[in-house]
């Protein structure tokens, strides 16, 4: 009978018997499937289940619920079976298809015309994909990702849960998992089979928090302000223990397990005994308490408070140990590690906090995820941590820190004497044999070579923005160069271009310590006398005997719009000298208050009123001194002082064995990194100030093989971002084993398996990409991120790897707003820079090419010249034509920048957050188009606006545009077809053209972020992960799915054959991902 009936079910679904599957009918192919199986017509079933034309049709007509427990079926018949129809299915093809729907169901669901395309975007040693390939059954037209990951570390994905699973725990000593639902049910997962083996009822609402609750015990926390015990064993519950009076939002039990503790929003945490289930006492806060974990083996409970701050307790005396300041929101997960020495916290603006649980003192930030991280967990070898986030990715971080940057072995066969950070992606190299290379941090090269002639590099200078800082571009030698004193007391500048050395001056000792700005070098020397020297103008002046020993430290700072330096000798004073016409004049001289020599010093920004100066010692302290009032002693530091920085809030130093601390303005010690194993003498810091206002750390040292490593110390970098869940992360776990399980909004549990031995290697981009440009030969694609990166990417269709790194500028302490080509190999950006004075934004205009690299295959920038502007960019353009470039600003002005001319004009009191330049044709004039905050689009002819020099004020023509009725607008991207066709997309996921015949439809769910117009297609991207393309009516055409939002989109198009039109898109992602697609149009002519 089943036979019977799953042929009548066939004639329905492919009436015309050639797999072309036609049919409409959702119940005949569920009935076809179910009759197939049942009838032991497993060869035909199994055939049907890899047929992608099939799959595609069941899941068009909501068929494909059951699919996955029909590829299980099939799997289980082959384990218990021996009939002659499952000797004959080909197993290892329906495995690779079981993963490959069960990797994008969630995507087939919305959009099933996606089968074809995500099969052809399989990875190149997928079944699925080389059986698509081999019967050529892709549909056109079709977008193709050519940057596909061939290794995917999941190793299943379960489904078919009647409520999203909100809470996951896995048993040390158990093969199995603990989940807990919406819908109060708590379920156990076995690991082997990836099956769920049991269910029961928990609680009358979601379980929030699973956790152990000693031998063969469990606890369940739920918002029904209850918690329950329960018996691993035979799973029955032992007792329900209730006191809160709100939601109990997370439990954990003591290191003895035999105090529970429990945390809910009725501002408490309650202990129970874990013996007879009776309260013992209960800790009161002024807020919600979200979370709570127990120190492995002190009496001691740390609690994550909805105010920010953490909290740890003693659990016995019930008295408050430590406070966590934190001025991030709300904290949403937090874990001692497990040796209890550090706690791990996460919070509601996306950061990661790593603090020493001794102290209370914060050791590093995990800066990786854009959106509220809700889950953090350990391997069971203490070696990754394990974070989950709304952002819908799992990022896996190596416990140990600080972060690698680069390793230059090519170091290690020439003693090193010196070296230097000498700017933010430079490092001076000085070997005892007088060469004198300069390497560049983000590419891994030497960019540079010099050698001495019978003369060895004693110090290398830094170069301090801060004093006459200068927008003049003839004064940016500072970038070309690298400034060195010698041992015999030489001032040297080298050409990084043409490895030319330039002595310009002399005094007859050996240089100890050297600074320099656009205009003025200063240096001290073994003798105590110190030299001001200014270049390119080659004048000098020397003041002999300035100090009685040898100089020890010196600096730079402004005061009263004059230049002022500070130095200290080993004869234990500090003076104070104004630059005054290129002559040292001493106003002010003071004895340290260190009991041995200064080796650093700076002035203390916000307190120069008072003559307040920070000086840092070999006694390994700081003290913050003047000669009227007491000095504040900065201790905490096991090794000398090497470096010093400050804000009006911090003070930071660092250690000569690489360690660096943190202390409030008054003195409190609040975070320590503790220094490089196998460190050298020889090491250099350089601090800057992120666009945040915190430090930017960079550790250049020597490590005993004699390699050049360089750090962040106070920074870490997943090492993997697993990407498979649709919506956001509620709960993740580890295994005994290993494997990590995540549970997401979405209604699925990912199980994962990372490599035991993670690779050394970090993404370029670490955060969400903001801006693409593609280069004039098309060649080079250019992407910029919101952690102040600019990176370069060979674009090579025909390789293997077709987007491969070759370059990268990092503004450090900054955030690049929008990029632009001006000409081939030359590029405008704009950034947001943190500064002592505020945020400072500015336009970069970029030289990039290879041909000061030793490597032909990986780019430099250089910078031609910036331009200083008094509010945020908001977004650019530049003309290749005519090299015009046009900003906007979030103060509702534009700014027209050429080769002569820079005006700023006004056209509202909106912010400006799209602008384009546009023509007729080549030969016609160029429109400046501008869109507001209010959804208005207008343009206006370039030279019309700048012919009269005097007009500050545009008056722009305004574009028809449709009608947006009572909808908020909020233009998010924005793109120029032609002269008179401009599309605009906004917040809600609307896409507009605002021309003659305006047109207004939704076409996506979320904010649109990125529009380019190729041919005769418009292609859009939205944060919903979604890449639409359009034809000139705005019909839908092709469509692909990304596993994170897209942030970011740049398109051309290529003729590859005579009638084929192949479109080249790349795409940016939130998680800092870039992806190269391939639509194929095969309609065109």
């Amino acid at each position: 009978m089943h036979r019977i009936l799953a042929a009548y079910y066939f004639v329905t679904c492919d009436s015309e018997d050639n797999g072309t599957w036609k049919g409409r009918s959702g119940s005949a192919f569920r009935g076809l499937i179910f009759h197939l199986f049942y009838g032991n017509c497993f060869q035909e079933l199994a055939d049907y289940l890899c047929c992608l034309q099939f799959l595609e049709t069941a899941f068009s007509v909501e068929a494909s619920d059951l699919l996955l427990e029909y590829y299980s079926l099939l799997f289980e018949e082959r384990r218990t079976g021996s009939s002659e129809a499952l000797r004959k299915i080909d197993f290892p093809l329906l495995s690779s298809f079981y993963d490959f729907v069960a990797r994008n169901l969630h995507i087939f669901q919305i959009y099933p015309d996606l089968v074809m395309q995500q099969a052809l975007n399989e990875p190149s040693d997928s079944l699925v994909k080389l059986n698509l390939q081999k019967k050529d059954l892709y549909k056109s037209p079709v977008v193709e990702c050519l940057s596909v990951y061939d290794n995917d570390p999941r190793i299943a994905t379960l489904r078919g849960f009647f409520k999203n699973i909100t809470s996951a725990s896995c048993q040390k000593v158990s093969s199995r998992a603990f989940l807990g639902s919406e819908d109060g049910y708590l379920k156990v997962l076995d690991f082997p089979s990836k099956k769920i083996v049991r269910s029961v009822k928990s609680h009358s609402s979601a379980i929030t928090f699973i956790c152990s609750a000693g031998k063969d015990r469990i606890c369940t926390a739920s918002t029904d302000t209850t918690l329950s015990i329960w018996s691993t064993v035979d799973y029955s519950r032992i007792s329900v223990l209730k006191g809160h009076k709100h939601i109990v939002s997370c439990c954990c039990a003591d290191a003895s397990s035999t105090i529970l503790l429990s945390s809910g929003w009725d501002n408490s945490v309650r202990l129970w005994s874990l013996r007879d289930g009776s309260s013992i006492s209960v800790i009161d806060f002024r807020c919600p308490v979200n979370c709570i974990d127990h120190h492995p083996t002190k009496q001691q409970v740390a609690c994550g408070l909805w105010s920010g701050n953490v909290e740890i307790w003693d659990t016995v005396s019930l008295e408050k140990q430590l406070t966590l300041s934190s001025s991030c929101s709300s904290v949403k997960s937090i874990v001692y590690t497990l040796d209890g020495l550090n706690l791990i916290t996460s919070y509601m603006n996306s950061d990661v906090t790593i603090w020493s649980s001794e102290q209370g003192l914060k050791m590093s930030c995990l800066k990786g995820h854009v959106l509220p991280v809700k889950s953090i967990s350990y391997s069971p070898e203490g070696d990754k941590i394990i974070s989950g986030s709304d952002d819908c990715t799992l990022k896996v971080w190596p416990a140990e820190s600080g972060l690698s940057v680069r390793t230059f072995s090519e170091c290690k066969f020439f003693p090193i004497s010196v070296l230097e950070i000498i700017t933010p992606n430079h490092l001076a190299v000085g070997y005892q044999n007088s060469d004198i290379w300069v390497m560049d941090m983000d590419t891994g090269f030497v960019t540079t070579k010099m050698s001495l002639e019978a003369d060895l590099v004693s110090c290398f200078s830094r170069f301090d923005p801060l004093t006459y800082a200068s927008k003049n571009t003839e004064e940016n030698w500072v970038d070309l160069s690298v400034v060195f004193g010698t041992k015999s007391g030489k001032i040297m500048v080298g050409n990084l271009r043409t490895s030319e050395i330039t002595t310009v001056g002399t005094i007859n000792a050996r240089i100890t310590a050297i600074i320099h700005n656009v205009r003025v070098i200063v240096c001290g020397s073994s003798e105590g006398d110190i030299g001001l020297f200014s270049y390119p103008e080659m004048n000098s002046k020397i003041v002999t005997g300035a100090h009685g020993g040898s100089v020890t430290a010196l600096n730079l700072f402004a005061r009263d719009e004059n230049v002022w330096v500070i130095t200290a000798g080993s004869d234990k004073v500090i003076k104070l000298w104004e630059i005054d016409y290129e002559e040292l004049v001493m106003k002010e001289e003071f004895f340290s208050k260190h009991y041995d020599y200064v080796t650093c010093c700076s002035s203390y920004p916000d307190c120069v009123n008072l003559e307040t100066y920070l000086t840092g010692s070999h006694d390994n302290n700081i003290i913050s001194q003047n000669k009227f009032s007491d000095k504040t002693v900065y201790e905490g530091l096991k090794t000398s002082v090497v470096n010093i920085a400050s804000t009006d809030k911090y003070v930071l130093g660092c250690g000569s064995d690489g360690s660096v601390a943190m202390w409030s303005e008054e003195g409190t010690l609040l975070s320590y990194i503790s220094g490089v194993e196998q460190s050298s003498v020889v090491l250099s810091f350089r601090v800057d100030k992120d666009i945040s206002g915190e430090f930017d750390i960079t550790l250049a040292f020597v490590d005993r093989d004699g390699s050049v490593k360089i750090r962040k110390p106070n920074q870490r970098s997943f090492s993997y971002s697993l990407e498979g869940h649709n919506r956001g992360i509620t709960s993740c776990c580890t295994s005994q084993n290993g494997e990590i399980l995540s549970c997401s909004l979405d209604g699925t549990v990912n199980l994962w398996k990372i490599p035991e031995q993670m690779e050394d290697s970090h993404p370029e981009h670490l955060a969400s990409i903001t801006d693409i440009c593609l280069s004039v030969t098309q060649n080079e694609v250019i992407s910029s991120d919101a952690y102040g990166n600019v990176v370069i990417w060979k674009l090579t269709l025909s390789a293997d790897v077709p987007l491969m790194y070759a370059g990268k500028k990092t503004y450090t302490g900054g955030f690049v707003k929008a990029l632009s080509l001006l000409q081939d190999k030359k590029l405008v950006c704009a950034v947001t820079q943190a500064a002592d004075g505020g945020d400072k934004h500015f336009i970069d205009v970029l030289y990039f090419d290879c041909s000061a690299s030793d490597n032909n295959s990986i780019y430099n920038f250089q910078v031609k010249n910036s331009h200083y502007l008094d509010s945020e960019v908001l977004c650019l353009d530049a003309s290749l034509k005519t090299e015009t470039v046009v900003v906007g600003l979030k103060s509702g002005n534009f700014v027209i920048i050429t080769s002569d001319i820079k005006k700023t004009f006004n056209i509202s009191d909106d912010w400006v957050l799209g602008v384009k330049l546009s023509s007729h044709s080549v030969d016609s004039a160029e429109f400046i188009f501008t869109s507001l905050l209010n959804g208005t689009v207008k343009r206006i002819e370039t030279e019309e606006a700048l012919k009269n020099v005097n007009t500050i004020r545009a008056s722009m023509e305004e574009i028809q545009c449709p009608d947006l009725g009572n909808i908020p607008v909020f233009i998010s991207a924005f793109c120029c077809a032609s002269f008179d066709i401009v599309y605009c997309g906004d917040s809600q996921g609307w896409l507009r053209r605002y021309s003659s015949a305006p047109i207004s439809k939704k076409i996506h769910g979320d904010s649109i972020t990125g529009i380019a117009v190729c041919g005769r297609y418009v292609f859009t991207c939205s944060l919903d992960k979604t890449l639409k393309g359009w034809n000139s009516a705005l019909n839908q055409v092709c469509l692909f799915h990304s596993s994170v939002p897209i942030t970011s989109l740049v398109g051309c198009e290529m003729v590859l054959t005579s009638s084929v039109s192949t479109y080249i898109l790349v795409i940016g992602t939130s998680s800092g991902a870039i992806q190269l697609l391939k639509f194929h149009d095969k309609q065109s002519t």
